[in-house]
């Protein structure tokens, strides 16, 4: 059997090689058969197409990325999650992944600050403007910000603080 281009034939071996007599789906409980069953190569263990498809699915839409085994929590390979993904949510998924790399190796790499650019700059240490290629703004590199001539990143970063707002509101007598 084969839902959305899965099969057992394409990732499982056999059920000897395996060395499993009966096996339970781990998610709906069921009992398995050598054709409604997907092996995660990570892991070892057995799931119903069916519901590894929903399970990927939801995580998915959820932005759970990377996608763990439901029985043991071991990241599933991309290859398999792809596998039980259409294009669309194929998309989602890697942009899902990417963005979590990003904020996970927030130290090499920065977004565009301007709005709904989705730029992605790597950070070196031996520059610090940058051109965005997508919408062609000047960008600082060093602290992810429009890029300010004659400005150091502290001082920019002090103009968008709580602290410049209150130390303008002193200076100006705003009263609370």
């Amino acid at each position: 059997s084969k839902e959305q281009g899965v099969s057992w034939q394409q990732t499982v071996r056999s059920r000897q090689e395996l060395q499993v007599q009966s096996t339970e789906c781990p998610i709906c409980l069921e009992s398995t058969s050598e054709n409604d069953m997907y092996l995660l190569v990570n892991c070892k263990h057995i799931f119903h197409i069916s519901c590894l498809i929903k399970y990927i699915q939801g995580e998915v839409k959820e932005k759970k990325v990377p996608v763990k085994c439901p029985q043991c929590s071991v990241e599933i390979l991309q290859t398999d999650t792809m596998n039980f993904l259409v294009p669309e949510e194929q998309t989602k998924f890697l942009e899902f992944e990417l963005s979590k790399y990003i904020e996970n190796n927030a130290q090499d790499y920065k977004y565009c600050p301007t709005p709904n650019c989705k730029m992605i700059f790597e950070a070196d240490g031996h520059i610090s403007k940058i051109t965005c290629t997508v919408c062609k703004k000047k960008v600082c590199i060093a602290c992810g910000t429009a890029w300010h001539k004659g400005k150091t990143c502290k001082e920019v970063k002090y103009q968008f603080s709580d602290k410049f707002v209150e130390d303008y509101a002193r200076k100006h007598n705003w009263k609370r």
